[in-house]
């Protein structure tokens, strides 16, 4: 057995207080492309019978390689009609997208993605399809969302209304940022894809149900690879790709490291991520590329940069 200890953390409620976000809630912590960590929050809890929410993002600027906080930043607080469970940079705007997405009758659906300036008004409202697990946005603006079973199979309004298809059938889609598709999965039997990422050289890796199965592609060519893992929420790829951090799966709370061989996943070690002065339940995790966080339940967001495969301490 192993352990990675993470000691570098962010407290939330001293960002809150910051900027005067007492009584909104945090509904998403994210890595963008630029390797800033971005914070939504919402103040739904203090508005009720309203479909307009008071957003508020927040933008921190890291030194990863020192692993301290170089800055941070509100870039807005704006009342948008949405329900927003996504935030991510996209150029020089920010993404913000519901995981949901409602089919009306008429076979016209709801657009559930909005691209914002950094004040917080909106560029271009688009749809994505319902049933979002995930997104990623890379340095070259594509949109990249994968898909629960509600998204491939169709609820939510969506299974319902004839039989039109749902947008993410296909489990896993690539657009540009004007919501166009420009890639989809077309190759493997995706009923929910429980996990992906990007590494440093943005290759899309996907991990789905129900063969568990981890892909690489190059939106071309794949590679597969069997972790031996069944429903693991989560992994990280260090940038020589030559090792991966792998979430344990079902009723696990811990992880396994292999080297990325050329048989595949090689060396599986048992590790364990404890997270420093922290004695509370992990409410969150947010995986992207080798950079990890995640949130416990006294609203500390620790962050971790796995570089290499020696990386794991005894």
């Amino acid at each position: 057995m192993k352990s990675i200890d993470l000691t570098h953390f962010i407290s939330i409620k001293q960002v809150q207080e910051q900027y005067h976000l007492q009584g909104y809630q945090l509904v998403d912590q994210s890595v963008g492309y630029d390797d800033h960590i971005y914070f939504l929050f919402d103040q739904s809890s203090l508005q009720s019978n309203t479909k307009t929410i008071t957003y508020t993002v927040v933008q921190i600027a890291m030194d990863w390689g020192n692993m301290t906080v170089e800055s941070t930043q509100l870039l807005f607080t704006k009342k948008l009609d949405n329900n927003f469970h996504f935030v991510q940079p996209i150029g020089q705007e920010i993404l913000l997208l519901n995981a949901r997405c409602h089919l009306y009758r008429n076979k016209t659906a709801e657009n559930n993605a909005v691209i914002v300036d950094r004040l917080g008004n909106i560029v271009r409202e688009m749809c994505l399809g319902d049933g979002i697990e995930n997104c990623i946005v890379t340095d070259d603006a594509r949109i990249i969302t994968s898909y629960f079973d509600e998204g491939v199979f169709g609820n939510y309004g969506w299974g319902n209304v004839d039989s039109e298809e749902p947008i993410g059938s296909c489990g896993l889609i690539v657009w540009n940022q004007y919501g166009e598709i420009i890639w989809k999965n077309e190759h493997y039997d995706i009923c929910d894809c429980y996990a992906m990422n990007i590494d440093s050289k943005q290759n899309l890796w996907f991990y789905y149900y129900t063969d568990f199965e981890l892909i690489k592609t190059d939106f071309k060519t794949d590679i597969r690879f069997s972790p031996q893992v069944s429903g693991a929420h989560g992994f990280l790829i260090n940038p020589q790709q030559t090792a991966i951090l792998f979430s344990g799966g079902y009723q696990e709370s811990c992880f396994y490291e292999y080297q990325i061989g050329k048989e595949g996943l090689e060396n599986q070690i048992k590790c364990d991520i404890l997270l420093s002065g922290s004695s509370s339940k992990t409410t969150g995790y947010h995986f992207r590329s080798s950079k990890l966080l995640i949130l416990n339940e006294q609203q500390r967001l620790y962050y971790f940069d796995y570089q290499t495969g020696e990386s794991v301490a005894q």
